[in-house]
């Protein structure tokens, strides 16, 4: 994604998902504090069904949750926290790109759509197209449970890190 692009998309997702987003913040910042922390953000999506309130599913969503936070530069106010505006962006950001990967707008990633975002930058990744779609569908096999062919965004975002490094790892 070109960096005009990337950056029109994420604009259009703020607009789009800012409102709902906001709501989210005050219900989800139990302590009122203006920040998000990490297990407030958890605590929230399992209370909402988003994530599985297992000991697992937790951590895995804190661990991407810390991964990004670091590696995006978000939580600049606090770190390891987001503020509302940086919550906003975060997850707008977020949905910018899942947007971008679920073709068809149904709200979740299918295999076919998550192998055409990714074949597009194949090149990147020096991968053959065989051994990407082995990397998407262990990738799938790992992250939809329920085996539908489809991922959430939520299930997108906290095995992200897992795609990342198997693509790396056979890169290597």
């Amino acid at each position: 994604m070109s960096t005009l692009e990337g950056n029109r998309l994420r604009n259009e997702a703020r607009i789009k998902y800012g409102p709902q987003l906001r709501n989210s913040f005050k219900k989800l910042d139990v302590d009122q504090s203006g920040f998000a922390s990490v297990d407030e953000m958890s605590k929230f999506l399992a209370k909402k069904g988003f994530i599985k309130n297992s000991d697992d599913s937790i951590s895995d969503f804190n661990a991407s949750m810390t991964r990004y936070l670091n590696k995006l530069n978000y939580g600049k106010e606090k770190p390891g926290e987001l503020s509302e505006d940086e919550f906003v962006k975060f997850w707008a950001d977020l949905y910018a790109l899942f947007d971008k990967i679920d073709k068809n707008g149904d709200g979740f990633i299918s295999i076919s759509e998550c192998c055409q975002y990714l074949l597009e930058r194949k090149i990147k990744h020096q991968l053959t197209k065989n051994d990407l779609l082995s990397e998407v569908k262990r990738f799938f096999n790992k992250v939809d449970t329920d085996r539908n062919g489809k991922i959430t965004l939520t299930e997108f975002f906290v095995k992200l890190p897992d795609l990342e490094l198997q693509i790396i790892n056979k890169t290597l």
